[in-house]
């Protein structure tokens, strides 16, 4: 695998695509956001209640298992995963689509239960995300 180094990216290039990367966008925050209210009134209609500070151990606990079993279940619907199906049916994406949603909504329970804000999560991915693509310009 290239390092972004040997795509005749120059260092410079490279540090102010770093600084781009690092940048807020507009566009995704808000919709990040959006999200954010919306699951935090569902939740809060369910009888849920964040507190700043303390952990609620069994709400955390049911939404890393819900993520875990929701990716249990794009498994199930992506078989070509497995290498002793010979002819995997089609993938419904559609499904997919559906499966994804329900694990960003037990992400944003997972990240309002542990009293984070959307801003933080955000701000967190996008440092993350500026150390993935530093790691893979090292040859990490």
């Amino acid at each position: 695998m290239k390092t972004l180094k040997e795509d005749n990216l120059s260092q410079l290039d490279f540090n102010k695509f770093i600084e781009l990367l690092e940048k807020p966008n507009i566009f995704y925050r808000d919709k990040l956001l959006d999200m954010f209210e919306r699951q935090r009134k569902f939740q809060t209609f369910l009888g849920s209640r964040f507190k700043t500070g303390e952990v609620n151990y069994e709400e955390l606990r049911i939404a890393a298992l819900s993520i875990i079993a929701e990716l249990g279940e794009i498994l199930e619907a992506c078989q070509g995963w497995k290498p002793w199906r010979k002819n995997p049916p089609p993938v419904d994406r559609n499904h997919l689509l559906e499966e994804l949603a329900d694990i960003w909504h037990f992400i944003i329970n997972l990240t309002l239960f542990l009293g984070y804000s959307p801003e933080q999560l955000y701000n967190m991915f996008v440092n993350k995300n500026a150390t993935n693509w530093k790691r893979q310009a090292g040859g990490y």
